[in-house]
């Protein structure tokens, strides 16, 4: 089994998604590419993870029962903690670190 990566520069990413099996995959994946990672099972637990804290990058899944992952980036327009950050949908997986980054 690999080692974990040291987390103490690593970019905060939070992941959203009520499929438990999904939001362990992404979050493993992320971990393993040097990411600190917090896993929320719905829109609203993803708002209060936020509020108080930083996150540099979101991925949110579409299609939740509560709050989809659109409404979330609603909610995050209207000045919520979401409102400044980064999102992508799990169809842009490739792509995802690297808009994390910033680049």
């Amino acid at each position: 089994m690999d080692p974990e990566p040291i987390t103490s520069n690593a970019k905060k990413l939070m992941i959203v998604d009520d499929d438990a099996d999904m939001r362990t995959l992404l979050a493993e994946y992320f971990r393993r590419l040097g990411f600190e990672v917090t896993e929320k099972e719905s829109g609203p637990a993803a708002l209060q993870a936020a509020t108080g804290n930083r996150f540099d990058c979101f991925i949110f899944d579409v299609a939740m029962p509560d709050m989809s992952g659109l409404e979330l980036v609603g909610e995050g327009k209207r000045g919520s903690a979401v409102a400044q950050q980064k999102a992508a949908a799990h169809g842009d997986l490739p792509q995802t670190p690297r808009r994390c980054q910033g680049e």
